[in-house]
């Protein structure tokens, strides 16, 4: 029996094509130590796969920091480090590579911002996307 072709391929960006939970976590962890607040482990839930508004309210709860200062200072801290620490999954561009010499055009699709999606696809190259969907789209 054979199997119809590849139409296309849709990749989570998150823990899929590249870690940047990690980059996240230490980014909150920056922020809440500037406001006297060391994260532990029972931090987690609220600060590991949330998006910045969820997290910002939660530090501001925890905090009395404003919460407009405190997204801003979010989205700076995870930009930064994911444009100078983002690291390809294992087989992650060889995955990329083989479709795209396939003809199977993939896509990229996140929660993450679109600065942060933008940035990924620089690392990762534009070139092996057809789209992008980002949180923001």
């Amino acid at each position: 029996m054979s199997r119809p072709p590849l139409q296309a391929a849709l990749f989570d960006m998150d823990g899929t094509l590249v870690d940047t939970e990690r980059l996240w976590w230490e980014a909150v962890e920056e922020v809440a130590a500037g406001l006297g607040r060391a994260l532990t482990g029972a931090d987690q839930p609220d600060v590991l796969g949330r998006p910045v508004e969820h997290t910002a309210a939660w530090l501001a709860g925890i905090t009395d920091a404003p919460l407009g200062e405190l997204a801003a200072a979010l989205h700076r801290e995870f930009a930064e480090r994911v444009r100078t620490g983002i690291v390809p999954r294992p087989g992650a561009l060889e995955l990329l590579r083989a479709l795209a010499r396939e003809g199977v055009p993939t896509a990229l699709v996140t929660a993450s911002p679109r600065a942060v999606a933008d940035t990924v696809l620089d690392v990762l190259g534009r070139e092996l996307f057809a789209v992008s969907v980002t949180a923001d789209d």
